[in-house]
């Protein structure tokens, strides 16, 4: 299973594969809040950050292209995951087609099966959960045994005790 920390990285870095709805929108939008409430700040209220004239402009744009590499990843993987290429990405720099494609990327299902771009990953998910049931099923079934395996030493305890209850009685009833 991947670490947390792996799995950020894959998610935000690395642009194979591709991913669901659900990892694609829990890290997108919380990225795009960020985004939009530091962009926010520093158009609004930038002395906040010290800086003022020349130097700010700088700043929005390295936030925007930081912004740009992380949501790049996202967005090539959650194409992939709809059998489209990651220069689809391309049209959100095109206005009012970009609200249209965030909307179809974060909302519309993927293909489902194998596409030209890897594994489904909900089939994956489903893979994953199969296989953990079955482990946790057989790890039952071990437990239940050593259970009965418990009960049958106690039983075996119990007749030991009874048998050696009853010597002890033959033994001070024939000796008397």
């Amino acid at each position: 299973m991947k670490s947390v920390s792996s799995k950020l990285f894959y998610y935000l870095f690395e642009d194979e594969g591709r991913i669901s709805r659900l990892p694609f929108n829990v890290y997108f939008w919380p990225l795009n809040f960020l985004f939009n409430l530091i962009f926010f700040i520093l158009i609004r209220r930038p002395e906040l950050i010290g800086q003022e004239g020349d130097y700010l402009w700088i700043i929005r744009i390295l936030i925007a292209l930081m912004f740009l590499l992380l949501v790049h990843s996202l967005f090539s993987k959650r194409l992939h995951d709809l059998n489209k290429s990651k220069y689809f990405l391309y049209l959100c720099f095109v206005p009012f087609i970009s609200v249209l494609l965030v909307i179809y990327v974060a909302f519309f299902p993927g293909t489902k099966g194998v596409n030209k771009y890897g594994e489904d990953p909900r089939d994956l998910e489903r893979i994953k959960t199969k296989k953990r049931v079955k482990e946790l099923q057989k790890q039952l079934k071990l437990l239940r045994k050593k259970e009965k395996e418990k009960q049958k030493l106690r039983a075996d305890k119990e007749k030991i005790e009874s048998l050696k209850n009853e010597i002890r009685s033959y033994e001070s009833n024939n000796l008397d």
